[in-house]
Parts: C-alpha cells; structure tokens; sequence
C-alpha cells in the first residue's frame, strides 16, 4: 500500500496497530507509526491499549501508556477503564491496585459498574481487607456503594462453610453496618449467613440485633434462617434466647419445621427440661409436622437417662405405629436403659429385634451383648 503511494486514514491506521498489538506487535505499531508520520491521539492509543491488553501483554500496555504521557497525550478515563478490565479479565489484581491509584491520582474515577466487579474480584481472590478498602475509594470518588456491591462482599465472606476469622467477619460488620446507614438492605441469604458466622463466633446479641434490623427493613426470617440461628444457640447451651427465638418465629406466622423442632426437643431434653420438650413434640404432631427418627430418640434418651422407662416405651410404640424405623442409636439407648433400670428380659427383646431391622456391622460399634447382660456404649 505504501509503495503505490497509498496514505492511510486515521481509522484505517489504529485499525492496522489494534490488530498488530493484539498479534503482540507492539514495536511494529509504533514503527508504523513514525513510518507515517502520524500523531497519535487519545483514542488511537486507547486502541493499541485494548490490544495489548487482549493480548495479556500488560507490561507493553503500560510501557504505551508512559508513551502517551511523554507525548503529552492525556490518558483519559477510557483508558484506564480499558486497563483495568484487561487486567481483571486476566486476573491481574496486584496490577489492577496500580493502576486505580493512578486513575483516581489524575482524577478519572471508575464508574459504579467497575468497583461492582473490582469488588468481586477481590473477594474472589479473598482480598477482603483490600475489597473493604474499595468501598471508601467509591465514597471518595463520589459513586456510593449499593444493594449489589453490599451483597456481594458480605455473602462473599459469610456464605462459605468455613467459619471466616474474626477480623474477616469484623469487615463484614463493618461493611453492614455502613450499609444499614445508607439505607441499603441484605438480600434474604446474605441475612441467614451473616447471623449463621456471628452466632459461630459466639455473637448471639448481634445476631438478634441484625434481624431485628432487618425485621424493621420489611425483612421476615424464613425458616431456615431461624432453624441456623436457633441450631447456633442451642449448640452454644443459649436454649433460654433459642426458645425467644422460636416463640418470635411463630408469632411471625413462619411454620417451623421438623428440623427446628427436632433441635430444639434434643437441646432441651439435654438441659433437663423433658416436659418442654414434650409440649414441643405434642405442639409438632398437633401441627401437622410429623417427628423423624432423631426427634423421637432425643426425647426416648431423655426419657430413659431420667428413669422413665414407661414414657420411653410408650414413644417407641408410637414410633414403630407411625412407621418410623429406628436406627441403632434408638435401640442401643434403649437396651441401656432397660439394663440400667434392671430389666434385663425386655432388654435383650429390643435387642432381638434390632438383629432384624438393624445391620450386624452398625451394632457392633455401639453395644455388645455379653453373657445376657447389656452394656451401653
């Protein structure tokens, strides 16, 4: 084309130096060029930019970008959106934290969408403190974090199932305590994770506090979210807040399920209060919510350790009429319990018939049965 003497336009000539950039031709770009005569503006280097930002040579791509600069050619905020994407793209997040400081030094702010996915990327990379620190560089450069970058940091961090660290859930706090002040709200999963990580970390106070907050924002716990919170507190021996909690649940219409009441009835009948957990159970089938193998051994265990060995008989008939099968933690608290009230004969007619419904290996590990007498695991 140039030996026939043919000139090429400006279009023609950062179409021919995008494409040799992205080939990773960066030299020759720049030698056609000078080969040209032709002075570069913003958005042709712009164009070599992409390129080389396609081409994953970012090294190149800021070697142009300092080529603009000496040329007194001011990179705008395209160009360092461009940057940014390409870096992000690549996963190129140490180079990213660079380029931003620059961009935001000269005063060419990202817009909403890119902190969006500056943001995630970070807490892709588990970044968080780095992530954090993203929120108040969009305050500074007048883009006020929303409902999408809030929900993403926060249930980055507490929707794992590894519990975070304290000063990683402390970020989260932080962050959902800020975005409570701009009157932004946690979507329904984010709230059942953040209260399952601070009732983890022994937080209980604060996990009532946020869904009373949320609560006050329009926001109803579902089921599960009451189940996680309930479940926490009463692992943690809280069954006093457990039963506030589940009271205040059913006064917000939210039928428990099988599994909060199943925790319920194990955690009060190892509290001691088997009568509580009887109403519960009772309150269950009156419900509709029909008890599963577990309920049942929690309270036939209960029973048993309490030496009331007739209420726990009377259960496991209602157990087997309802036909929920027993499994060998039902029949071996049970046989214990018969053995230790002395009634070795109907001790070892459970365990006769454990041998039919239970499989030999499954006894083995939680009883033996020696010279007709029962020995609890």
């Amino acid at each position: 084309m140039l030996n026939y003497g043919f000139v090429m336009d400006r279009y023609t000539l950062s179409c021919f130096a995008y494409s040799l950039c992205k080939a990773g031709k960066c030299r020759d770009a720049l030698d056609l060029i000078e080969v040209e005569e032709f002075v570069p503006d913003t958005v042709f280097y712009n164009r070599m930019i992409s390129g080389l930002c396609e081409a994953s040579l970012f090294e190149e791509a800021m070697d142009i970008l300092h080529t603009m600069r000496s040329s007194s050619c001011i990179p705008n905020v395209v160009t360092y959106r461009i940057l940014l994407s390409g870096c992000l793209t690549k996963g190129q997040l140490g180079r990213c934290k660079r380029i931003l400081s620059m961009m935001i030094t000269e005063g060419c702010y990202p817009n909403r969408e890119m902190f969006n996915s500056l943001v995630h990327a970070y807490c892709k990379s588990r970044d968080y403190s780095y992530a954090y620190k993203l929120f108040k560089k969009m305050i500074k450069c007048g883009c006020h974090p929303g409902y999408l970058v809030y929900n993403i940091f926060i249930g980055s961090i507490c929707s794992n199932e590894e519990q975070p660290s304290s000063d990683i859930l402390e970020l989260a706090e932080k962050a959902y305590s800020e975005m409570l002040d701009s009157g932004v709200v946690l979507n329904k999963i984010n709230v059942s994770n953040l209260a399952r990580c601070l009732c983890g970390a022994g937080k209980f106070d604060q996990t009532f506090k946020i869904i009373c907050e949320m609560m006050g924002k329009g926001f109803i716990p579902d089921d599960s979210t009451y189940s996680k919170v309930i479940g926490f507190l009463c692992d943690a021996s809280k069954v006093e807040k457990a039963f506030l909690l589940f009271e205040e649940m059913k006064r917000n219409d939210i039928l428990p399920s099988v599994y909060t009441y199943t925790i319920l009835i194990d955690s009060f009948c190892k509290a001691g209060l088997i009568q509580q957990a009887r109403k519960w159970f009772d309150e269950m089938l009156s419900e509709g919510c029909t008890p599963n193998v577990v309920t049942y051994t929690a309270l036939i265990h209960a029973y048993l350790k309490a030496r009331k060995v007739s209420d726990a008989d009377e259960l496991f008939e209602m157990m087997l009429l309802e036909g929920c099968k027993p499994n060998v933690v039902t029949y071996t608290a049970l046989i214990d319990g018969h053995c230790k009230a002395g009634q070795i004969e109907k001790a070892c007619q459970i365990y006769a018939r454990m041998r039919g419904d239970i499989d030999s290996s499954d006894m083995d590990k939680y009883f033996k049965l020696d010279h007709n007498n029962c020995v609890g695991p």
